[in-house]
């Protein structure tokens, strides 16, 4: 869904010649974060074999380290923003760290989702 949605969004701001620099960064951002979860995932898919409780517990450790990763990419993409605001209210950098705090949100949520079940 990231990668079609900014993906849209570009296009959009393209076709309208908009020089938003903070939804064109925003646009960026989600397709680009949504394209390298979309790689990983295909490349994990490729491994799926029928789980059992060695497997289950190898899942949900790799969730917990996918939990830490996205927690610090929220981090990331709110010191990003942050910093882009207070050092000149730069809107191509707030879209980007925007960006990231609303990918890192959405997977932190269906990870923690999937752990819930796990546990």
């Amino acid at each position: 869904m990231s990668v079609v949605a900014g993906t849209t969004l570009f296009a959009m701001l393209a076709v309208r010649r908009s020089p938003s620099p903070l939804l064109r960064h925003f646009a960026l951002q989600t397709s680009g974060l949504g394209l390298v979860v979309a790689v990983l995932g295909a490349a994990a898919w490729r491994g799926v074999a029928l789980r059992d409780f060695a497997a289950a517990t190898r899942l949900e450790r790799w969730l917990w380290v996918a939990i830490c990763f996205e927690i610090v990419l929220v981090a990331i993409g709110l010191s990003v923003a942050t910093f882009s605001w207070v050092t000149g209210r730069r809107l191509g950098g707030i879209g980007a760290g925007v960006g990231m705090i609303v990918q890192g949100l959405a997977l932190l949520a269906l990870d923690l989702d999937l752990v819930s079940i796990l546990i």
